[in-house]
């Protein structure tokens, strides 16, 4: 690296190549509309159950983690274990405690 780079900049860089942040955002922008049209679909053609209800709850739980995993990485704040441990599991309790009945 050049001398004249401040070292907050290459650790906001991150490590990944720049398209995979673009990707992230493109395929969370998916899953987002798909996810919210999924169910719009069953109801419409009355194909809903609670295996597709479970299905779909799994599915988001698990993408979650999985955002606030790629939100740690692009505001770089992977480098403490106890602070990316702790967003993750916020994350976690905030979806379960959101879908609490």
């Amino acid at each position: 690296y050049p001398r004249w780079l401040p070292p907050n900049v290459i650790a906001l860089a991150g490590d990944a190549p720049r398209w995979c942040y673009g990707a992230a955002g493109l395929l969370l922008f998916a899953y987002q509309t798909l996810d919210g049209s999924d169910g719009k679909q069953a109801r419409a053609t009355g194909s809903g159950s609670a295996l597709g209800e479970l299905f779909d709850h799994g599915v988001d739980a698990v993408a979650t983690v999985l955002i606030a995993a790629c939100v740690l990485d692009v505001a770089a704040l992977g480098g403490d274990p106890a602070l990316a441990w702790g967003c993750l599991a916020a994350a976690f309790c905030a979806f379960h405690l959101s879908n609490c009945s």
